[in-house]
């Protein structure tokens, strides 16, 4: 976990240089970056590699840094991947074709257990990530909904 604002990015950076034989997998897409800041991490450092977990309009920004004001500090969604009804917005749609293969899955935040009494939580969630793995190519979706992690993690 590791939210990239402008404060924190020369920090990840540094950290980034000294960790290239390391695979690093940034969570939330480096806590919800900016589209162009996690293209440029990528194209930087070919050791990194992003999940979606908690991406979806479901998942709450959090409370490391402040929202913009006049956000709610509770449940504030930092530059969102999806639409809020599940399909993901051109510009990503576009950044996951391109970079399908540094994507190594969607999933819950499961940090945050108490959010997750409710099995009706994991169900909706699920139906947003199968919509936004429905406006990819099946070759994209399939590595990003599963086949980057067995690769990862050398399941078969």
């Amino acid at each position: 976990h590791y939210e990239i604002d402008d404060e924190s990015l020369p920090s990840l950076k540094k950290m980034l240089e000294y960790g290239r034989r390391n695979t690093i997998i940034l969570a939330h897409n480096g806590g919800r970056a900016d589209l162009s800041t996690v293209q440029t991490i990528l194209d930087e450092n070919p050791n990194v590699l992003l999940d979606w977990a908690g991406m979806t309009h479901f998942g709450g920004y959090g409370l490391t840094s402040p929202p913009p004001p006049g956000k709610n500090l509770v449940w504030y969604v930092k530059n969102p991947i999806e639409d809020g009804k599940g399909h993901l917005r051109p510009e990503w749609k576009a950044f996951a074709e391109k970079n399908q293969d540094r994507i190594v899955g969607v999933g819950f935040d499961g940090a945050h257990p108490e959010q997750f009494t409710n099995p009706e939580v994991y169900k909706r969630s699920l139906a947003v990530y199968r919509t936004m793995l429905s406006d990819l190519s099946p070759e994209a979706a399939a590595k990003i909904g599963f086949k980057n992690a067995r690769k990862l993690f050398g399941v078969e």
